[in-house]
């Protein structure tokens, strides 16, 4: 948002949640103009955005929690972007496109896409490159956490974890010598369901860990940079959670399969020149992983060249992002202006 040109942009925010904090104050400054709509019925909303002349309403919810879908339905703007918010198509008739990339949305599944499609030339997923690792001096130990221990983690949202891929886990650790399981889950009930399961497939408690959702974002990405390996959820990847990974200098094993929701992760790997890390299927998934965590040497590679990518920013470059989705802005308002049709728009 802070990059945006503001000589060929304005910028306004529609805010939905009803939840104020500091971040949300935060996030205000980087609007030209900001309203908060979560009081706001349909009709009103609509009629707000006309005053103020919207022509790209870009949907950040989808089909997500609290969604205003109804606001897109009966069309708020001359255009109509979905991005980010929800990983798949909204079907809606009034959408009119979806930014994605030829890793997501493969040619093969475009049929199931509502909208036309914005492809970026890299993935579609932002970043943020002055985001800092803490400086604080933690270590494993901070976590409880053995200090020569083979770490796998994953650090996405536990209703991701699907029994099938949570059974190939255990045949991970079970495999490599010295490993453990690292999650990121504060439930208690839900922590006794993962321990109680992996004991009745012959996993010892002890080789999974836990830990509670950091506080600082900072803080979290040195707390991720501990572990030697993300092991992705499949069938929804990790999104947020995976770019944290790879910032953190931690590499990511993924499957890659039809889906927008599970196909994030090969969309980052990708864009960060790490193409091996991509399975087509869970069995390669599993030997990959066991590889990576019995071959210290070509881990420590990955590991290196991923840093290094990131301090010369050849990856997740956020400037570079913002011009090409300001060029796809640019694009289709010319389109809509000149009433001219198109298909889909790829920016390579």
């Amino acid at each position: 948002m802070k990059l945006h040109d503001r000589k060929k942009f304005e910028i306004i925010g529609f805010y939905l949640n009803s939840k104020q904090d500091e971040k949300l104050n935060e996030i205000k400054n980087y609007f030209d103009k900001f309203f908060d709509i979560s009081q706001m019925s349909t009709e009103s909303i609509i009629k707000l955005t006309e005053v103020q002349k919207v022509d790209i309403a870009i949907d950040l919810a989808g089909y997500t929690y609290a969604n205003r879908y109804q606001i897109f339905n009966q069309r708020c703007a001359p255009i109509q972007v979905s991005y980010l918010g929800f990983a798949g198509s909204t079907g809606l008739n009034n959408m009119d496109y979806l930014i994605a990339d030829k890793t997501v949305i493969p040619d093969s599944c475009r049929k199931f896409y509502s909208e036309k499609i914005i492809y970026m030339p890299n993935t579609f997923m932002p970043g943020d490159d002055t985001h800092k690792i803490s400086k604080k001096n933690l270590k494993r130990k901070d976590f409880d956490i053995p200090n020569n221990a083979i770490v796998y983690c994953c650090f996405n949202k536990s209703y991701k974890i699907t029994p099938d891929i949570f059974d190939i886990w255990i045949d991970i650790i079970k495999e490599v010598e010295n490993s453990i399981l690292w999650l990121n889950i504060s439930n208690d009930q839900t922590k006794l369901n993962i321990v109680n399961y992996a004991k009745k497939k012959g996993l010892d408690s002890n080789r999974i860990f836990f830990t509670n959702r950091s506080k600082k974002y900072e803080d979290y990405l040195k707390k991720h940079s501990l572990a030697d390996i993300f092991l992705d959820t499949h069938p929804f990847s990790a999104h947020s959670t995976g770019y944290a990974s790879l910032i953190s200098g931690v590499p990511i094993v993924t499957y890659k399969s039809e889906t927008f929701a599970n196909n994030v992760c090969s969309s980052l790997l990708l864009e960060a020149d790490l193409q091996d890390l991509i399975t087509k299927n869970l069995s390669d998934y599993k030997n990959l992983a066991i590889e990576l965590g019995r071959n210290k040497k070509r881990l420590t590679i990955i590991k290196n060249n991923l840093k290094k990518s990131f301090i010369k920013k050849k990856i997740f470059n956020s400037r570079l992002y913002v011009l090409d989705l300001e060029k796809a802005f640019h694009k289709i308002y010319h389109l809509k202006k000149d009433n001219r049709s198109c298909g889909d728009l790829n920016l390579d």
